[in-house]
Protein backbone atom coordinates (compact mmCIF):
# COMPACT_ATOMS: atom_id res chain seq x y z
CA UNK A 1 0.00 0.00 0.00
CA UNK A 2 2.82 2.41 0.86
CA UNK A 3 4.52 1.75 -2.47
CA UNK A 4 1.27 2.46 -4.33
CA UNK A 5 0.78 5.70 -2.39
CA UNK A 6 4.32 6.83 -3.18
CA UNK A 7 3.76 6.02 -6.84
CA UNK A 8 0.49 7.98 -6.84
CA UNK A 9 2.22 10.99 -5.27
CA UNK A 10 4.95 10.85 -7.90
CA UNK A 11 2.27 10.75 -10.61
CA UNK A 12 0.44 13.69 -9.02
CA UNK A 13 3.69 15.63 -8.94
CA UNK A 14 4.24 15.00 -12.64
CA UNK A 15 0.67 16.09 -13.48
CA UNK A 16 1.07 19.22 -11.34
CA UNK A 17 4.29 20.08 -13.14
CA UNK A 18 2.65 19.69 -16.55
CA UNK A 19 -0.33 21.77 -15.44
CA UNK A 20 2.03 24.51 -14.26
CA UNK A 21 3.85 24.42 -17.60
CA UNK A 22 0.50 24.64 -19.42
CA UNK A 23 -0.57 27.64 -17.32
CA UNK A 24 2.74 29.44 -17.91
CA UNK A 25 2.52 28.78 -21.65
CA UNK A 26 -1.04 30.11 -21.78
CA UNK A 27 0.00 33.29 -19.97
CA UNK A 28 2.92 33.77 -22.36
CA UNK A 29 0.64 33.04 -25.33
CA UNK A 30 -1.76 35.67 -23.98
CA UNK A 31 0.92 38.29 -24.57
CA UNK A 32 1.39 37.24 -28.22
CA UNK A 33 -1.35 39.47 -29.73
CA UNK A 34 -0.03 42.57 -27.97
CA UNK A 35 3.54 41.79 -28.98
CA UNK A 36 2.41 41.07 -32.54
CA UNK A 37 0.56 44.39 -32.66
CA UNK A 38 3.78 46.23 -31.77
CA UNK A 39 5.62 44.37 -34.53
CA UNK A 40 3.01 44.80 -37.29
CA UNK A 41 2.80 48.51 -36.57
CA UNK A 42 6.49 48.69 -37.59
CA UNK A 43 6.88 46.13 -40.39
CA UNK A 44 4.50 44.74 -43.04
CA UNK A 45 2.28 41.84 -42.00
CA UNK A 46 3.62 39.65 -44.81
CA UNK A 47 7.23 40.11 -43.69
CA UNK A 48 6.29 39.33 -40.10
CA UNK A 49 4.55 36.11 -41.16
CA UNK A 50 7.46 35.08 -43.38
CA UNK A 51 9.98 35.68 -40.59
CA UNK A 52 7.83 34.07 -37.91
CA UNK A 53 7.19 30.82 -39.79
CA UNK A 54 10.67 30.62 -41.31
CA UNK A 55 12.32 30.93 -37.91
CA UNK A 56 9.89 28.38 -36.46
CA UNK A 57 10.65 25.99 -39.33
CA UNK A 58 14.39 26.34 -38.83
CA UNK A 59 14.10 25.70 -35.10
CA UNK A 60 11.97 22.62 -35.77
CA UNK A 61 14.40 21.35 -38.43
CA UNK A 62 17.32 21.72 -36.00
CA UNK A 63 15.30 19.87 -33.35
CA UNK A 64 14.59 17.00 -35.75
CA UNK A 65 18.24 16.78 -36.79
CA UNK A 66 19.59 16.91 -33.22
CA UNK A 67 17.11 14.39 -31.81
CA UNK A 68 17.28 12.19 -34.91
CA UNK A 69 13.51 11.72 -34.77
CA UNK A 70 12.98 12.47 -38.44
CA UNK A 71 11.43 9.49 -40.15
CA UNK A 72 10.67 8.85 -43.77
CA UNK A 73 7.50 10.53 -44.91
CA UNK A 74 5.61 9.67 -48.07
CA UNK A 75 5.09 12.24 -50.80
CA UNK A 76 1.34 12.05 -50.16
CA UNK A 77 1.73 12.75 -46.43
CA UNK A 78 4.21 15.53 -47.14
CA UNK A 79 1.75 17.12 -49.58
CA UNK A 80 -1.06 16.98 -47.03
CA UNK A 81 1.08 18.49 -44.28
CA UNK A 82 2.47 21.15 -46.63
CA UNK A 83 -1.05 22.07 -47.74
CA UNK A 84 -2.22 22.32 -44.15
CA UNK A 85 0.78 24.48 -43.34
CA UNK A 86 0.26 26.84 -46.25
CA UNK A 87 -3.52 27.07 -46.06
CA UNK A 88 -4.15 26.41 -42.41
CA UNK A 89 -1.34 28.45 -40.95
CA UNK A 90 -0.04 30.76 -43.65
CA UNK A 91 -3.33 32.15 -44.90
CA UNK A 92 -4.91 32.00 -41.45
CA UNK A 93 -1.99 34.02 -40.09
CA UNK A 94 -2.47 36.62 -42.80
CA UNK A 95 -6.14 37.02 -41.94
CA UNK A 96 -5.50 36.98 -38.23
CA UNK A 97 -2.76 39.58 -38.33
CA UNK A 98 -4.63 41.87 -40.72
CA UNK A 99 -7.58 41.62 -38.34
CA UNK A 100 -5.29 42.45 -35.44
CA UNK A 101 -3.88 45.43 -37.30
CA UNK A 102 -7.33 46.81 -38.16
CA UNK A 103 -9.43 45.72 -35.18
CA UNK A 104 -7.03 46.01 -32.28
CA UNK A 105 -5.93 43.59 -29.59
CA UNK A 106 -9.15 43.46 -27.56
CA UNK A 107 -11.28 42.52 -30.58
CA UNK A 108 -8.62 40.04 -31.66
CA UNK A 109 -8.70 38.33 -28.27
CA UNK A 110 -12.48 38.14 -28.27
CA UNK A 111 -12.64 36.78 -31.80
CA UNK A 112 -9.94 34.24 -30.97
CA UNK A 113 -12.26 32.95 -28.26
CA UNK A 114 -14.49 31.62 -31.01
CA UNK A 115 -11.75 29.10 -31.89
CA UNK A 116 -12.79 26.46 -29.34
CA UNK A 117 -16.42 26.86 -30.38
CA UNK A 118 -15.54 26.32 -34.05
CA UNK A 119 -13.33 23.35 -33.14
CA UNK A 120 -16.14 21.76 -31.15
CA UNK A 121 -18.72 22.25 -33.89
CA UNK A 122 -16.42 20.88 -36.60
CA UNK A 123 -15.64 17.87 -34.38
CA UNK A 124 -19.36 17.17 -34.12
CA UNK A 125 -19.91 17.35 -37.88
CA UNK A 126 -16.71 15.82 -39.24
CA UNK A 127 -15.53 13.49 -36.47
CA UNK A 128 -19.04 12.54 -35.33
CA UNK A 129 -18.28 13.36 -31.69
CA UNK A 130 -21.27 13.32 -29.38
CA UNK A 131 -21.09 16.01 -26.67
CA UNK A 132 -23.38 16.10 -23.65
CA UNK A 133 -26.66 18.02 -23.51
CA UNK A 134 -25.02 20.73 -21.45
CA UNK A 135 -22.72 21.47 -24.39
CA UNK A 136 -25.70 22.19 -26.63
CA UNK A 137 -27.17 24.39 -23.91
CA UNK A 138 -23.92 26.32 -23.39
CA UNK A 139 -22.93 26.72 -27.05
CA UNK A 140 -25.49 29.40 -28.03
CA UNK A 141 -24.87 31.26 -24.77
CA UNK A 142 -21.13 31.40 -25.48
CA UNK A 143 -21.63 32.52 -29.08
CA UNK A 144 -24.18 35.20 -28.15
CA UNK A 145 -21.94 36.49 -25.35
CA UNK A 146 -18.89 36.69 -27.60
CA UNK A 147 -20.86 38.35 -30.39
CA UNK A 148 -22.19 40.96 -27.95
CA UNK A 149 -18.65 41.75 -26.84
CA UNK A 150 -17.25 41.80 -30.37
CA UNK A 151 -20.07 43.96 -31.74
CA UNK A 152 -19.53 46.45 -28.93
CA UNK A 153 -15.85 46.57 -30.03
CA UNK A 154 -14.65 44.90 -26.86
CA UNK A 155 -16.05 47.52 -24.51
CA UNK A 156 -17.13 45.59 -21.46
CA UNK A 157 -18.15 48.73 -19.56
CA UNK A 158 -19.01 52.32 -20.48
Amino acid sequence: MAIGAASAKAGDSKVSRYLLIAVVLQVVWGFAPTASKFVIDEIPVELYIALRWSISGLIFAVFLIVTKTWSRISVKDFSIVAGLGILGYGIASLGTLYGLKVGGVSNFALMSSLGPVISSVTAIFFLKEKPSRSFYFALPIVVIGLLCLIISKGKVST
